[in-house]
């Protein structure tokens, strides 16, 4: 199961920050929502996962999800909350 663990839910973002989470050992984690760019990055053998993002444009309420897909084509995601100010 793929989790979000840093920034925790509802925490505040600004400009560059680091996503991180627990996930599946040697499965590709897709990163997407409100972000400048989608991301793709392994999950580790030790079954955790980082990427730098950068938050999308605008204040409000932002949304981020990290979703994996096993080799029987089984997929899991968790969905993160933040604001900008």
């Amino acid at each position: 199961n793929i989790k979000i663990t840093s920034p925790g839910n509802g925490s505040g973002l600004s400009g560059s920050f680091t996503l991180s989470g627990t996930c599946e050992a040697g499965l590709s984690v897709t990163i997407t929502g409100d972000i400048q760019a989608s991301a793709n990055t392994p999950c580790s053998a030790t079954g955790t996962f980082a990427a730098t993002l950068l938050v999308a444009p605008g204040f409000g309420s932002k949304k981020v999800t990290a979703a994996q897909i096993d080799l029987a084509g089984n997929s899991g995601s968790d969905t993160a909350n933040y604001v900008v100010n």
